[in-house]
């Protein structure tokens, strides 16, 4: 019996569009905040760009269920990985110091108009820090507990392996949730 060779899909061809569109839309606030040296921002807008152009390599690559003309996926997948792991820390991290500094500058009681510079400089060593830090602490610790190098699915294409045991949890899993609860807590501060 003959294959059938399959074109890509229409959900494959339209999350290429979306992915595209919105990767060129979110370019415009990335150089505005980098301009005006907002790193949470700046951080957190670079963080969705590189998963939208992330997920539109992927889904111009692996655009359909054809798994006997799929591309295994070498070094691109190991890398892609990486940086998705680092994703899902590095966008609540960049929250987390969005409402953050949303709270700061809400609070009347505490408002600071001009801060100092050694307040400054300990601002964006903190900014820093879990902004860049916290992704670069996942991608090593993911090796640790990875089960696999990655997996490949339809559309979607590489994906990151988890394993199912508690040090995947305390090591890597548990820091997007954490962040995401701080995040929500400056952001109901001032409710």
């Amino acid at each position: 019996m003959a294959s059938v060779e399959a074109g890509p899909s229409d959900e494959g061809k339209l999350f290429s569009v979306l992915t595209l569109l919105t990767t060129l839309l979110s370019l415009p606030p990335f150089f505005w905040h980098i301009k005006n040296r907002n790193l949470a921002a700046s951080s957190l807008v670079f963080w969705i760009i590189l998963t939208n152009i992330l997920y539109f390599i992927n889904s111009l690559i692996w655009p359909s269920d054809n798994l006997d003309g799929w591309w295994r996926g070498y070094g691109l997948c190991d890398i892609e990985v990486k940086l998705q792991v680092a994703a899902t820390v590095g966008i609540p991290a960049a929250l987390v110091f969005l409402m953050r500094n949303l709270a700061r500058v809400l609070d009347t009681n505490r408002t600071v108009l001009q801060p100092k510079p050694a307040q400054r400089k300990r601002q964006i060593a903190i900014e820093l820090l879990l902004c860049c830090g916290a992704p670069v602490y996942v991608i090593i610790v993911h090796y640790i507990v990875q089960d696999a190098r990655y997996y490949i699915f339809a559309i979607a294409g590489c994906v990151v392996p988890f394993d199912n045991s508690w040090p995947s949890i305390v090591l890597v899993q548990i820091w997007s949730p954490f962040l995401s609860v701080v995040a929500a807590y400056y952001s109901s501060e001032q409710a």
